[in-house]
């Protein structure tokens, strides 16, 4: 997390735009909430 709050810091001083974020090497079948808030918006259906 910390490594994603230097970068962010950096691209602001650069005067840069932050459109998003990517996660990688998180688990899908995470219990968490982010798990649910995606499966519940727009995640895959069955």
């Amino acid at each position: 997390i910390q490594l994603a709050r230097d970068a962010r810091d950096k691209l602001a001083r650069a005067n840069a735009h932050l459109l998003g974020i990517v996660l990688n090497g998180i688990k899908r079948d995470s219990n968490g909430y982010y798990h649910y808030y995606y499966y519940a918006y727009g995640g895959k259906t069955q």
